[in-house]
């Protein structure tokens, strides 16, 4: 006989009838009731001897969640039994095991038993009956536990977790391993999308070489302007300590860290992130460079803004009588810069001048190491043979 729609606070009702039906019938004015020994069931109805201690109970759900169902409800929230499972267990409208089925602890048993898991979120994770799917919290299945869209988007998010201690990395030993080369029933290898170890070749994953876009982590900025002018300047040049795999290619910003070999005569290199300029850097003379996402140099025409008269920087002029003649002309009116790119930029990392400046005059200087005679060039305002 089955009667699991009943309501065993009617058990006073039911007395009227049933009374003393137990086999061993409760004390002395003890109130009816369907699970006491008053009626029918000296232990909860369904319930073997025992069922009380967890590892009992727990071994059975997990068996055949079905026969819990039959009392408790289909989503364990009371049903004929009146009783819910969530005064033992909780979450939010889920049975999970109180307490720690929180973030991350519940990953950590998902891992080691996921089939229990499966009983109430379905074999894929996308839900079974009206539990929630995984999927609302992480993405596709037990194998991929990232948060909703960690990929892709315009800030590629999933770098920021990719740090290297803590359990909210990628590494972790219930993610993708302690070395990122994955783990059974979690995260795949990193190396599945990335080179690793990782390596420079790896760098256009998550950005353009140099970055060319509009959005973090791919911003263009002056890359292509400062790659273009020497082989010599790569992603180290601007980022030293910051690539793939280093802490601080995960944080979620990008660190400007100049090398040391690129310190100005007057100090150290270093980037201000507010004004986004650069100070204190060999190449620029020295001088603050322009804004980095707007600001242009004209190499041909601009020669001031990264060279100045005096001693105070590497790449200052100060030779013969330069003094008389920058206040009346421009450089390009002895200098050649056709013959200036020849050597201009090829030893940035040095505090050495890039070739002999004497190579870089224009033919009509007449200019044979000591003396110059431009008017017999036929530059207009110009003087006769004179020592340099």
């Amino acid at each position: 006989m089955t009667h699991t729609d009943t309501n065993p606070d009617n058990a006073p009702v039911c007395a009227l009838c049933h009374g003393g039906q137990s086999p061993t019938p409760a004390p002395q004015s003890t109130p009816p009731g369907c699970f006491n020994n008053t009626l029918c069931h000296a232990t909860p109805a369904g319930h073997p001897a025992g069922w009380s201690d967890p590892g009992q109970h727990g071994v059975t759900a997990e068996q055949n969640f079905s026969v819990c169902k039959t009392c408790h409800g289909p989503t364990y929230n009371g049903g004929s039994a009146t009783t819910t499972c969530y005064l033992c267990h909780n979450g939010p409208g889920l049975d999970h095991p109180a307490p720690g089925w929180v973030v991350p602890d519940h990953k950590t048993a998902a891992l080691a038993d996921n089939v229990v898991c499966k009983k109430c979120h379905g074999a894929d994770y996308l839900g079974g009956g009206s539990h929630t799917a995984c999927k609302s919290c992480h993405m596709e299945n037990e194998t991929k536990v990232h948060q909703l869209n960690w990929y892709p988007d315009v800030q590629l998010n999933h770098r920021a977790y990719a740090g290297t201690n803590g359990t909210t990395s990628c590494s972790n030993a219930s993610c993708h391993g302690t070395n990122l080369t994955g783990v059974a029933l979690s995260g795949p290898s990193c190396s599945t999308c990335h080179s690793w170890p990782f390596s420079s070749a790896s760098c256009g994953t998550c950005h353009d070489i140099p970055p060319a876009g509009t959005a973090f982590p791919n911003v263009a900025g002056r890359h292509s302007a400062h790659t273009a002018l020497s082989a010599n300047i790569v992603c180290a040049t601007c980022h030293e300590g910051a690539g793939s795999g280093t802490a601080l290619h995960s944080n979620n910003v990008a660190d400007v860290i100049i090398g040391t070999a690129y310190n100005a005569k007057s100090g150290a290199a270093s980037f201000n992130a507010t004004a986004d300029t650069c100070s204190n850097v060999s190449c620029h003379g020295g001088q603050t460079t322009p804004v980095w996402l707007t600001g242009a140099i004209n190499v041909n025409t601009q020669c001031a803004s990264c060279h100045a008269s005096g001693t105070a920087q590497y790449n200052n002029y100060n030779s013969g009588e330069h003094s008389k003649h920058v206040s009346r002309f421009a450089c390009t009116v002895c200098h050649d810069t056709a013959k200036l790119a020849a050597n201009h930029f090829t030893g940035l990392g040095t505090t050495a001048m890039e070739g002999p400046a004497s190579a870089t005059i224009v033919n009509a200087v007449n200019y044979n190491g000591a003396s110059c005679n431009p008017s017999a060039g036929n530059l207009s305002g110009c003087h006769s043979s004179r020592t340099w």
